[in-house]
């Protein structure tokens, strides 16, 4: 099967590659904070590096890895987002103008083949699915029902008629 990607919405992708950025970017600033964090502390016990006599004023180094993450989740956020949005206007315009990505997409075959290949490849058996059986078949011409007896007008004989009173019986 043969599709073309003609646009790629903006809103929703904006969404996602927020949250995206958000995760990756916590992730790589909990990374820079375990690695930074002893690289500053030693740098700050060699005798060359004394920020006080340099006239440096330094963050205590807790603060900083506790918040590089923060830091580095929102900013990543942030400009990520903007740059996967302008990535996605400008290839909107292009596939406008020449045309989309073209897709081969295949069908996948199921996990479990008739040969019972796929159980095989998996230490736990599984039996084939089978389809709902079929719906029973429809039931055969029964006889049509009677046609309604037609009475006189005025006939009160009639079950539940004007003749037949619940209290005249019981009497």
């Amino acid at each position: 099967m043969r599709y073309e990607l003609k646009s790629i919405p903006i809103w929703p992708l904006t969404k996602v590659a927020f949250f995206v950025h958000l995760v990756v970017g916590f992730l790589v600033g909990l990374l820079y904070a375990a690695l930074l964090f002893p690289f500053m502390a030693a740098l700050m016990n060699l005798p060359e590096f004394q920020a006080e006599e340099l006239g440096i004023v330094v963050a205590p180094l807790g603060i900083v890895a506790i918040m590089m993450p923060f830091v580095m989740a929102l900013s990543g956020a942030f400009f990520g987002t903007i740059f996967t949005v302008i990535l996605a206007a400008v290839y909107n315009l292009i596939a406008r103008l020449l045309g989309g990505l073209e897709l081969n997409l295949a069908a996948v075959e199921s996990a479990v083949t008739a040969s019972g290949a796929a159980a095989s490849r998996s230490p736990v058996q599984s039996a084939p699915v089978d389809r709902p059986p079929p719906p029973p078949p429809p039931v055969a011409d029964s006889p049509p029902p009677p046609p309604p007896v037609d009475r006189p007008p005025g006939d009160d004989t009639a079950p539940g008629g004007a003749g037949s009173d619940v209290r005249d019986d019981l009497a």
